[in-house]
């Protein structure tokens, strides 16, 4: 209990002394620190991704909103991405929050169907032999989602071909990025089983040295089990200390 109480108090000094063994691979630590940063942020950036491809290319619609005080008092701050048409308003339908959407919607001013925008004109003209209810605005026309059955693949595909090669473009990106994070997350795994060896490897060489030092008497004082289980046991926990924070 004596000896456990020591330690306890001695965990800053018990560091410090082995910040020396891993010193000289400061280099290499930094490095594997780098790599984790790297992979965290690849790591966060994948949902983003899947989140932005998913609302504004594959699932790109608009809001049809009634044109008052009210809605255009909540809109504004997105008047940026807003298309006022008589007495509509179209809105991108990923704008608006959940409290803004409930309100609107409680009061009826938020139409049920949603639409698709279409800024290609010659995109636009295929569609005449379908007899779609279309609204057109000064920024683009409106074409209701319950509609769209009518269109033929082919002419869809036209239709939203910008959206397709976005969606090709972050796919790509998305793939990219899961290579590069594993090629990241193999080298620092590799690196920091090289650097755990080595620094283990280091101490254990210390502590024979260290052993082979004493006098007869430590031994004789000290049970030899207990010596051993020091210099095998309590170096692997530092070693899988050492790797297991990192990983």
């Amino acid at each position: 209990m004596k000896e456990e109480k020591l330690y306890s108090g001695l965990d800053r000094k018990i560091f410090s002394k082995l910040w020396q063994y891993g010193k000289p691979y400061g280099g290499k630590i930094l490095i594997i620190f780098i790599l984790i940063l790297a992979i965290s942020g690849i790591q966060i950036a994948l949902p983003l991704i899947t989140k932005n491809v998913v609302d504004n290319y594959i699932e790109r619609s608009y809001l049809r909103l009634i044109l008052n005080d009210r809605t255009v008092e909540v809109t504004d701050k997105y008047k940026v991405y807003r298309v006022k048409s008589d007495n509509i308003i179209f809105l991108p339908s990923n704008l608006l929050n959940k409290d803004e959407y409930l309100e609107l919607q409680k009061d009826s001013f938020i139409l049920p169907e949603k639409y698709l925008m279409i800024k290609d004109k010659e995109g636009l003209d295929k569609l005449k032999q379908y007899q779609l209810s279309i609204i057109k605005t000064d920024k683009g026309s409106f074409i209701p989602y319950s509609e769209m059955q009518k269109i033929s693949p082919d002419n869809i595909k036209i239709l939203r071909y910008d959206d397709l090669k976005m969606v090709k473009l972050f796919a790509l990106l998305y793939v990219g990025l899961l290579l590069v994070s594993f090629v990241f997350n193999y080298f620092q795994v590799v690196m920091m089983a090289v650097v755990s060896e080595r620094v283990m490897y280091d101490l254990r060489s210390n502590l024979v040295r260290h052993l082979m030092s004493l006098s007869l008497n430590f031994f004789n004082n000290n049970p030899i089990g207990r010596l051993v289980t020091r210099l095998t046991n309590d170096v692997d926990a530092l070693r899988e200390m050492f790797t297991d924070v990192f990983e």
